[in-house]
């Protein structure tokens, strides 16, 4: 999600399954919170479930969807078709990032507090070990 531009293969999968080793994702949910809304972003964090390649497109959040022996050609068509004005492009582009930057600043030293702490919970541990071990955690609620 840290991407300017996405091209998936129509058989991606994207998703934040850390909630199933009873840690928080990483800061790439935050981004689908204006695409996907805020009810069925909680539902995907707190699931794990996955969302197909074509469910983002339809969000706004994938630029193009395609077979995958195209997916290579594609991105390169996509990257090519950005004009050459990149004095134009680079300044739209830092307009956009530091609007996003703005609106989610607050956000991260939050996220980053909850991340650490989530690590140093007994069901963080456990899901980490878990995770490593290849088995499914045993989740306490501590």
């Amino acid at each position: 999600m840290a991407c300017d531009l996405i091209v998936a293969s129509k058989n991606a999968r994207f998703g934040f399954p850390e909630i199933r080793i009873g840690l928080s994702p990483g800061g790439g949910f935050r981004k689908l919170l204006g695409n996907v809304g805020p009810y069925k972003l909680k539902e995907l964090l707190w699931t794990g479930e996955f969302l197909t390649a074509e469910e983002l497109y339809r969000a706004g959040v994938i630029n193009r969807v395609v077979e995958p022996e195209n997916l290579l050609d594609e991105a390169k068509a996509l990257a090519n078709s950005v004009v050459g004005a990149w004095v134009a492009v680079k300044n739209v582009k830092r307009v956009i990032n530091e609007t996003m930057a703005r609106i989610f600043s607050h956000r991260d030293s939050t996220e980053a507090f909850l991340t650490s702490l989530l690590f140093n919970t007994e069901d963080g541990k456990e899901g980490l070990k878990a995770f490593i071990e290849k088995r499914s955690p045993r989740m306490k609620g501590r």
